[in-house]
């Protein structure tokens, strides 16, 4: 978490203000919070009892006072470099959504390595964001800096513990949302062993989970061409009933072999 902050704190663009959520750890989050609330006044401090990953952000958007918003989770870093890049742009452009490219950072290793996807290659619109993401490409939150306007009736599923940012980038190209993407890698985006999304059972789950919110922000004319098609099934709905039957299948030999 230190190298976090210390990513925001040397942004080379200065008129910022970080808000850390404190979604009750119980490690040594507060007291490195609390150091750089010493140091800088443009940190801003919050705890609430432990409620995920979604609440903690619906709690810095509550209370965020900026024109855009940057989400950094406590893994990951930015270069110093990404709020200056991504405001000129915005200026040069008149975007409401700056999209940065991003590297993958190997905790055990230590490696800076390639993205997983090339974001390059991407159509940034509503279709490839519902038939084409985890397929093709998913985009880092971290990469974006999103106009609060674009962000000011939405609010992160609280009871997803995953594919949340699937639901948000949704919301946003529902929208009159106009996107720039700069192609530099002003992004770190922290990969270990622990990372949730390496479990395939959870995550396509989670997956399916959050198509009763898709169902919800789509019209009746983009749930029938998106969702209601044999492409979408065969890459959102068979491999989690795949994934289910073959972890059953699973614990059944397991039991049988008495394990």
């Amino acid at each position: 978490m230190n190298e976090c902050l210390h990513s925001i704190s040397m942004q080379s663009y200065t008129n910022w203000e970080c808000i850390v959520v404190n979604d009750g750890s119980r490690d040594e989050t507060e007291e490195v919070a609390k150091k750089w609330l010493e140091k800088d006044k443009r940190f801003k401090y919050v705890y609430q009892e432990n409620k995920g990953l979604s609440s903690a952000r619906n709690m810095g958007l509550a209370i965020a006072k900026g024109e855009f918003i940057q989400f950094l989770d406590a893994d990951d870093f930015l270069d110093i470099k990404k709020f200056e890049v991504s405001v000129k742009d915005i200026n040069n452009t008149f975007s409401n959504l700056v999209i940065t490219n991003f590297l993958t950072y190997n905790t055990q290793k230590k490696k800076v390595k390639e993205p997983y996807c090339d974001l390059s290659q991407v159509d940034f619109n509503l279709k490839s964001m519902v038939l084409d993401w985890d397929h093709k490409f998913s985009i880092p939150i971290h990469c974006a800096l999103i106009s609060i306007n674009l962000l000011r009736d939405f609010r992160f599923p609280n009871e997803l513990q995953a594919k949340e940012d699937w639901i948000m980038w949704i919301s946003i190209f529902k929208k009159k949302c106009f996107t720039s993407f700069v192609d530099l890698p002003l992004v770190y985006y922290r990969s270990h062993s622990d990372n949730m999304c390496l479990d395939r059972v959870f995550t396509t789950v989670q997956k399916q989970k959050a198509l009763a919110h898709i169902k919800e922000l789509l019209s009746f004319k983009e749930y029938f061409l998106y969702i209601l098609k044999p492409k979408f099934y065969s890459i959102y709905i068979h491999p989690v009933k795949h994934s289910l039957y073959s972890q059953l299948f699973r614990l059944k030999r397991i039991l049988h072999l008495g394990l």
